[in-house]
């Protein structure tokens, strides 16, 4: 695998290329005689890492003390009852001192039974999750002769999750041919087909079938064991304080199933028209299909699903590339060597979904279209085809000065009618100045390398952006169909977008390359980006697709790796490290525009702002005073009236530091990660600060609420740190340090309630221990007796755990937050639980 990073590198892969490129060479076939035959097998087992951290103390109600129920009499005595729409946990302790009427009971048992308020095992939600097994076996078989070499390879994966009836299976084969007509002409073929297949994959985020939704809210009194009793004896989710659904009615009734079929082929043939020119031609496919079923029994929660529904989803994703390129690779004279190419190629993409979302069951238990009486259909079709030509140029003068020039012209449907043509070129030289200065003592400086590039990148956009359209529905007015708009404006000259960059790097390596250094700096600029605006809904639109903004990143990259012991006797430790740091900048977007959000409906909001670096999280922040303290307005923080910014999303450098110890057929492998100086909003944090579950709520709360032997109430504890504005008779005001007692509620739900962003932005500065492996591969001389020809054993463990994290003992990751969306990379939602994984493996070669 090449990693081809940035336009400077990639600049002749088109638009799928402006932001680097992965380069993957799978293995061929050999020409030597015999069936090579390999065997790689891996058992790993996942166990929860991180969990979110919860009181145990205090029960569901209000204000410390109420629970706001009526009046049950039970065996001649009055007990209070706590009604399911109380779902905040800042109610009285759970310290024994109070029963209620119980509210976990069967529906013959309302109203009958007592509890006394005492806290759950403080581990009763870890045991709802399970240790997660998965196990991978690959078989792969290659041979060939002079002429003809191929490589078929069979994979097999499964997966049961640490979520109950999660469960994943995938398996591969991949064939790869290559066959040599003659010294003129060659066939080279691969195809590879992969099945993955998913049964109950978890719901996340903010959606109520999300598990770990109702553990962060869910009140520590509730006793698991009963609803697992409740829903195995009913098949109902059942409702009750404190409970947002039942997690096991969820794992169990809300089933969904999902396969996806893909194949990704390969054909192309190069003829060698003369020793130094060739012409390849080439065409290829990644296409599949994914089929999702989701199902909701009749009583499940939500308007939509209670009275039964079924989704049927068939997405369908092709690409097809053909490709035509002409090499020449010859000697100029005998200093100059010139490698050149001129190509054309096609590319053709098609995307299509068709759902059927079919509701309200005509009998319960059948989960079929058939048995819906309100079917609502869905479908989509897009089309896209982008034409390009390009070439490149490499003059090489005594192989060690170079210059490399590329051109590239793309015409792309997608973008204005006559904006289809953009062209981009890329120039880079490099100097081997070891090479060229023979004299130059090689013990010392063993290689010597520095380099310069310029480049520009196009990119398109996705199809339909430059035309309005209507949506058909199932809905009707008066007998006739209804059709809706488009509600964005269509761009009708939309352009290009356009990366320019340019970079200064060497390659430098000591001592007979003991010690080795890259170092890189790079400064680009993207302009004409492709943004959607949000406008007034009075206009009939809600967006409007432009062209506009610049935002430039500069930044440097190291790479560094040493050898610092060597031994005869076979011991050696190499390091290999990493550091990058860049800075953005958003230098402009469009008249009158100075931020743009990227994250609508999210936590948190993301924005580009004029003059910031890319990925603001903006909200309200603490009133404070003159000095910086904390704001305490009548026992409460209040949120500033006007939004600032509360940090970024990107980090200011992230590295890695990995330690390769040998020693004859051992290896260890020990890798650190480091990401510093991001900012993540955290959506967990504030969803257990307004319900009152998270650990560190129970600081500013009562023991106990009431005094038994008077009946009283204690006093309140909760002492907002801060300070009081106190204004005199002649308007001046003076700030004293805070003394007012609130409840529990006050002190910590206040701030999620009263919307003060800035108490759920966190530091998302992380070290980890990414990776450990230790490996043995059994030399030839003990398995030369056996039918192996290499064997090898490692056992690895990953993501072990963090020595250095600032989530504040919230028991959640910082690398909760991952999005494909750059603007939504800070928005930590609900995050599932953590885990590492352990793993054994074995290679076997015969």
């Amino acid at each position: 695998m090449e990693v081809l990073k940035g336009p400077n590198a990639s600049a002749l892969y088109g638009s799928r290329g402006a932001n680097g490129v992965i380069l993957i060479t799978t293995k061929s076939g050999s020409k030597k005689k015999g069936l090579g035959v390999e065997f790689n097998s891996n058992v790993t087992m996942e166990t929860l890492n991180l969990f979110p951290t919860y009181q145990n103390y205090y029960a569901n109600g209000y204000e410390e003390t109420n629970l706001y129920g009526e009046m049950v009499n039970i065996g001649g005595k009055e007990y209070e009852t706590m009604d399911s729409w109380q779902g905040d946990s800042w109610g009285p302790p759970l310290d024994g001192r109070r029963t209620i009427v119980d509210p976990f009971v069967f529906p013959a048992d309302a109203n009958k039974k007592t509890v006394v308020l005492l806290p759950q095992p403080a581990d009763n939600v870890q045991k709802f999750y399970k240790t997660g097994y998965s196990t991978s076996n690959t078989l792969s078989l290659s041979g060939g002769n002079e002429k003809t070499t191929a490589r078929l390879s069979i994979g097999n994966s499964t997966m049961t999750g640490i979520i109950p009836n999660w469960k994943t299976n995938k398996q591969t084969i991949l064939l790869k041919t290559s066959t040599e007509v003659n010294s003129f002409l060659t066939f080279d073929a691969k195809v590879n087909y992969i099945r993955d297949e998913g049964t109950n994959r978890p719901a996340l985020g903010t959606s109520s079938d999300n598990v770990t939704r109702t553990f962060v809210t869910m009140g520590r009194y509730v006793p698991m064991d009963f609803l697992k009793q409740y829903y195995e004896t009913t098949k109902q989710p059942g409702n009750w304080p404190g409970v947002n659904y039942n997690p096991y009615y969820v794992v169990n009734e809300l089933k969904n199933h999902d396969i996806k079929d893909r194949i990704i082929g390969l054909v192309s043939a190069t003829v060698k028209i003369t020793p130094w020119l060739t012409l390849l031609g080439r065409t290829g496919i990644d296409y599949y299909q994914q089929k999702q079923d989701r199902d909701w029994p009749i009583g499940s929660f939500g308007i939509d699903n209670t009275k039964g529904r079924v989704t049927n989803d068939v997405k369908n994703v092709k690409d097809l590339n053909a490709d035509v390129i002409l090499t020449a690779n010859k000697p100029l004279t005998s200093h100059l060597t010139l490698n050149a190419s001129i190509g054309s190629s096609i590319l053709y993409q098609e995307r299509s979904e068709q759902l059927l979302d079919s509701r309200n069951f005509k009998a319960p238990g059948v989960y079929d279209v058939s048995n819906c009486q309100d079917i609502r259909p869905w479908d989509y079709l897009s089309k896209k085809e982008m034409q390009s030509v390009y070439g490149t140029g490499e003059i090489a003068y005594n192989n060690y000065l170079f210059l490399d020039v590329t051109g590239r012209n793309d015409w792309s449907s997608a973008l204005g009618r006559s904006d289809y043509s953009f062209f981009y070129p890329s120039v880079s030289t490099s100097f081997v100045f070891t090479d060229a200065f023979k004299s130059l003592p090689k013990n010392i400086l063993s290689f010597g390398k520095v380099r310069a590039s310029w480049a520009q990148v196009g990119n398109d956009s996705d199809p339909y952006l430059t035309r309005n359209g209507y949506n058909t529905t199932t809905v009707t007015y008066a007998g006739q169909p209804l059709l809706s708009m488009n509600s964005t404006i269509p761009a009708l000259n939309l352009k290009n977008e356009l990366t320019t960059s340019w970079e200064l790097g060497a390659d430098l390596r000591f001592l007979n390359s003991r010690i080795g250094i890259d170092l890189t700096y790079y400064d680009g600029k993207t302009t004409n980006q492709i943004l959607n605006v949000g406008i007034p809904d009075a206009s009939g639109y809600t967006t409007d697709v432009i062209n506009a903004g610049e935002i430039r990143n500069h930044g440097i990259e190291i790479a560094l790796n040493l050898n610092p012991i060597k031994t005869a006797s076979g011991f050696s430790w190499d390091i290999n490290a990493n550091y990058s740091r860049n800075h953005s900048m958003v230098v402009s977007l469009y008249p009158g525009i100075e931020t743009l959000p990227l994250s609508p409906g999210a936590y948190g909001n993301t924005e580009a702002r004029v003059g910031h670096p890319y990925g603001d999280i903006v909200g309200t922040a603490f009133q404070r005073a003159p000095d910086g303290q904390l704001l305490v307005t009548g026992g409460s923080y209040l949120p500033t009236t006007n939004t600032q910014v509360l940090g970024n999303i990107t980090p200011k450098w992230i590295g890695g530091l990995n330690n390769i110890f040998t020693y004859k057929g051992f290896s260890l492998n020990v890798l650190l990660d480091f990401v510093q100086g991001n900012k993540i909003y955290s959506a967990t944090k504030y969803q257990e600060e307004a319900k009152g579950t998270g650990v560190w709520t129970t600081e500013g709360r009562r023991l106990h609420d009431i005094d038994p032997a008077t009946g009283e109430q204690y006093p309140l504890v909760g002492v907002l740190p801060g300070v009081m504005a106190v204004t005199d008779g002649s308007g001046n005001v003076t700030y004293v340090k805070n003394d007012v007692a609130v409840n529990g509620q006050t002190y910590w739900a206040g701030r999620a309630w009263g919307g003060i962003d800035e108490e759920f932005v966190l530091d998302g500065s992380y070290i980890s221990l990414r990776e450990i492996v230790l490996s043995y591969s059994f030399s030839p001389a003990i398995i030369s007796k056996t039918p192996f020809a290499g064997l090898s054993l490692s056992l690895i463990g990953r993501n072990l755990m963090y020595l250095e994290q600032h989530m504040q003992g919230m028991g959640i990751s910082p690398e909760s937050a991952p999005n494909t969306s750059s603007g939504y990379a800070g928005q930590e939602v609900i995050s599932m639980p953590s885990t590492r994984t352990y793993q054994l493996n074995l290679k076997v070669t015969f």
